[in-house]
């Protein structure tokens, strides 16, 4: 019982609107297909583009920030992201040289430090990632690796959206 609560708090409400004046979900959406993009360029394990996709959803759920910051908050999401899930992680320098300069030293640690705080540096928590290789894995078993690579891509990154930034139109 407490594992299935814990693991109810660890995926925060979808819904961050109300916190968010300044945010609409496309810029969440803009925001996660950069970090997709820092992620290939860094080399980095998809654990960590999951954790750092968790970590900005539960920090908006929380703080509202501006538009200004929202690329300062994503690239912090996927500093902090790495600290924990990659054994050679880039420098601080290698994040603020992916923001073209836009951001210095001190911002980047003020945000880690406020991200931390925002989320009582409560960090473990189950992502999507698990599921989703473990139902691609089964879905794959009869098929030869050639056949379901791309498939596989595609589930994956579509892990990523949430249904309710889906908009029918």
């Amino acid at each position: 019982m407490l594992v299935c609560w814990q693991a109810a708090q660890a995926f925060p409400g979808i819904d961050f609107e109300h916190v968010q004046r300044d945010l609409d979900p496309s810029f969440r959406g803009v925001l996660i297909d950069w970090l997709v993009e820092v992620v290939r360029e860094f080399h980095l394990r998809p654990e960590t583009l999951f954790l750092a996709k968790q970590i900005i959803d539960r920090f908006l759920a929380v703080t509202p920030i501006s538009r200004t910051e929202l690329q300062l908050a994503g690239v912090t999401a996927l500093f902090i992201a790495s600290k924990i899930e990659e054994i050679v992680l880039p420098t601080v320098d290698n994040f603020l040289y992916i923001c073209d300069g836009t951001y210095d030293r001190r911002q980047l640690l003020a945000m880690e430090n406020r991200i931390l705080t925002e989320l009582n540096f409560n960090l473990l928590f189950v992502t999507e990632l698990p599921f989703v290789q473990r139902f691609l894995d089964a879905a794959s078993a009869d098929m030869p690796e050639t056949q379901c690579r791309t498939p596989k891509r595609v589930l994956n990154n579509l892990a990523h959206v949430r249904k309710h930034h889906i908009r029918h139109r």
